[in-house]
């Protein structure tokens, strides 16, 4: 009788531990908080693989982007900000964040469109308007560059002067 009891109770807890699964999600949110930026979109991957809800799938993909972001790979956070954009992620933020991106592979031009799309979304916020001020700004200084050239002097920038 003991040893039916006792197997039947092993058993439960075995299936019930087959059964229980990860939460990716709650992991890749730790990964990302304590900056382990690539495991986390390797998590966030995985729980976007799982999800079945829209909103859910679509705030999975801002995150991958901010993972890449905040790790410098600029092209694939706009991919994935892109992704999300697709996906109708509400937070104004991700227009923001995606111009940043485009913004620092140099393209001025298009950023400017995403600095104006985050400031129609967020009225109130400022850093839209700065950030559509410093592309035009940067478009007009790379079409008219200064008229000084700078030139090594080696003589003179040695570590002997």
């Amino acid at each position: 009788m003991f040893k039916s009891i006792l197997s039947s109770i092993l058993l439960l807890v075995f299936t019930f531990t087959a059964f229980a699964q990860k939460d990716f999600t709650k992991e890749a949110d730790n990964e990302f908080t304590n900056e382990g930026f690539y495991k986390a979109i390797e998590l966030y991957k995985k729980a976007f693989s799982k999800e079945k809800r829209n909103e859910k799938k679509a705030e999975i993909l801002f995150k991958i982007g901010e993972c890449y972001k905040l790790s410098e790979d600029h092209k694939q956070a706009q991919v994935w900000y892109d992704k999300a954009i697709k996906a109708n992620y509400p937070n104004p933020l991700l227009y923001l964040h995606m111009a940043d991106a485009i913004k620092a592979d140099g393209r001025y031009d298009e950023a400017l469109v995403y600095y104006n799309q985050y400031k129609e979304k967020a009225p109130g916020d400022k850093l839209g308007a700065d950030g559509a001020k410093s592309c035009e700004l940067a478009q007009k200084w790379k079409d008219e560059p200064a008229r000084f050239e700078i030139q090594d002097e080696v003589l003179i920038n040695s570590k002997f002067y």
